[in-house]
């Protein structure tokens, strides 16, 4: 892995995305999971938005449904009687009462006369 720059005056870099500038030592780092920079001239790298996951240092996928994120390096599944009914969820949704998680993304009503 290569990365490419520019050079000014022997000064500055403009550093690929997927890297940004580090200062003390005058040249571009790759950002380390789970930060990104999508474009050049970063001067430091910022974390997946709520609902994605990384992917790689340039990138972000939107969790499945069924899973979620909060900007971390990986999405998880949701924990037993909580569903994530849509793509890009940042939590992961409580059934509510009388309902059980029927599968990662519905909560459906208990049947009769049980509890859930």
């Amino acid at each position: 892995f290569s990365l490419s720059f520019t050079v000014c005056s022997g000064k500055c870099l403009e550093c690929e995305p997927g890297s940004y500038y580090n200062f003390s030592k005058n040249e571009c780092k790759v950002c380390l999971p789970p930060g990104i920079t999508t474009s050049k001239g970063q001067l430091s790298c910022s974390p997946c938005s709520d609902g994605y996951e990384w992917i790689s240092s340039e990138s972000c996928s939107i969790c499945p449904e069924g899973k979620a994120s909060t900007g971390g390096d990986q999405y998880v599944s949701c924990p037993p009687g909580h569903v994530a009914p849509g793509a890009g969820a940042s939590v992961c949704e409580k059934c509510e009462k009388n309902t059980y998680a029927y599968n990662e993304t519905t909560c459906v009503a208990c049947p009769r006369n049980t509890l859930p």
